[in-house]
Order: structure tokens, then C-alpha cells, then sequence
């Protein structure tokens, strides 16, 4: 089988969530950190938008979580975290997307980057900004409690 190669920081949410699948599947793979490489050359050639994560599959290179994954439990995948049914496997992109969207900007970036990722890299947090970029985060987070219990008991 073709070498895997996790790239991305440990800190990443989304290069853990690939991590994550690639261990659930037992596939063996390399990490590489990006971390000293963020921005340069070496990483715009593996994702021109310079984001993390990106996996290497031989000579295939993938990025974008959600294609990562999908691409990681379709070829890998004795044990599919993919529902075959069309409608639970909507459900469950609608979830992935709904995280991405909504969730992420405001609870990750501005909230935990604030209070966690700036610190650690010498950047001052701005703890008004954060308390007012998490607002809408908290108006999603009560809806979507909503919609998994009407999912859960079968009303939605």
C-alpha cells in the first residue's frame, strides 16, 4: 500500500478530525507539521489557499477535511463512519456543513484562538472582540440543540 502523510499543527481541529479517521481506519501514517512551514512556498504547493489539513496518498495529494475524510473511510474503510442510507448520509453532511459554517468561525477562531492560539503565539487577545464575535455562535448553538432532539426523536 501507498505511504500516507497527514499534513498540518497539532492544534488544528481539523488536521486532529483527518488524524482521527485515519486512526479509526488503522491506516498507518506520517505526520508532517506545518507549523514553521505555514505560508511558504513548500505549503502554498500543497493547498493554494494555505490552509491545514492535506493528505498525501502516494502520489495523490487531498485537502479539505471533508474530502479527506470521505476519501480516507471510502478507501480505507472496513468499517464505514459514511451511512449508506442517502437521507442519513445527507443528515450527516448537513451536520459536517453546519460545523464548518457556523460553529467553527465563531467558537474556534474567535474564542478559542483568542483565548488559546494568539497567547501561545505572542499575539495579544482582544477579549471584547471575542465576547462579541461568539454572540452568534450561542444563537446557532441553541437551534441546532433544537433540531438534534427533534432528529433523535424522530420528528425531524
Amino acid at each position: 500500500m501507498s505511504e500516507v502523510t497527514l499534513y498540518g499543527f497539532p492544534r488544528s481541529v481539523y488536521v486532529q478530525m483527518a488524524g482521527i479517521v485515519l486512526t479509526h481506519h488503522e491506516v498507518a501514517f506520517a505526520f508532517h507539521d506545518l507549523e514553521t512551514e505555514m505560508n511558504t512556498p513548500a505549503h502554498l504547493a500543497l493547498h493554494p489557499f494555505e490552509r491545514v489539513p492535506i493528505l498525501r496518498h502516494g502520489d495523490f495529494t487531498l485537502y479539505e477535511t471533508d474530502a479527506i475524510v470521505g476519501y480516507v473511510d471510502e478507501v480505507f474503510g472496513s468499517c464505514r463512519l459514511t451511512p449508506s442510507d442517502p437521507q442519513l448520509r445527507a443528515r450527516m453532511s448537513q451536520w459536517m456543513s453546519a460545523v464548518n459554517g457556523y460553529y467553527y468561525p465563531y467558537l474556534v477562531y474567535h474564542v478559542s484562538h483568542e483565548r488559546n492560539v494568539f497567547p501561545q503565539l505572542g499575539i495579544a487577545s482582544d477579549e471584547a472582540m471575542r465576547c462579541t464575535r461568539s454572540k452568534p455562535a450561542f444563537r446557532y448553538w441553541s437551534a441546532s440543540c433544537r433540531a438534534v432532539i427533534s432528529f433523535c426523536s424522530g420528528l425531524g
